[in-house]
């Protein structure tokens, strides 16, 4: 990992990425200025990097390191900025609890019609179209 300096060339903004080296060509290609400009990389000489560390992210003289995105950022409201241009939303602990309930209840639900249909296949002795019909054919219409 490498850390990076980029600019634009229509209005001369400096942007410092840390990825591989093998990233840039990607990075250059997907990203642009928020004005619309091109990105290029400058040249750079290394940093010295003095960390620390918690249990999101790496402080260190370069900056921000975000675990959570694998990226790095100037500070911590560079990072914001840029997982809400990306289409990230932060949420509070409640509401990410209730998603996370509601896919498990979603999960439990065709769990529960996968287990009927188990079980109907094996009432009506492996014919399949009994099962089906058993199965997802509301009890009115059968």
């Amino acid at each position: 990992m490498g850390l990076y300096i980029f600019s634009c060339k229509n209005c001369g903004h400096t942007d410092e990425e840390m990825m591989s080296y093998e990233e840039i060509d990607a990075f250059l290609n997907s990203m642009s200025c928020s004005c619309g400009g091109e990105l290029t990389r400058d040249i750079s000489i290394p940093r010295l990097s003095l960390q620390s560390q918690d249990n999101q992210c790496v402080h260190n003289s370069n900056g921000y390191y975000s675990q959570a995105f694998g990226r790095y950022f100037k500070n911590q409201m560079h990072m914001y900025d840029w997982a809400e241009r990306n289409g990230y939303v932060r949420v509070t602990e409640e509401q990410a609890d209730a998603a996370i309930y509601g896919q498990a209840d979603a999960l439990t639900a065709q769990d529960k019609i996968a287990q009927d249909w188990t079980d109907n296949l094996k009432q009506s002795g492996g014919d399949k179209v009994q099962a089906a019909i058993k199965t997802f054919v509301p009890k009115n219409l059968q």
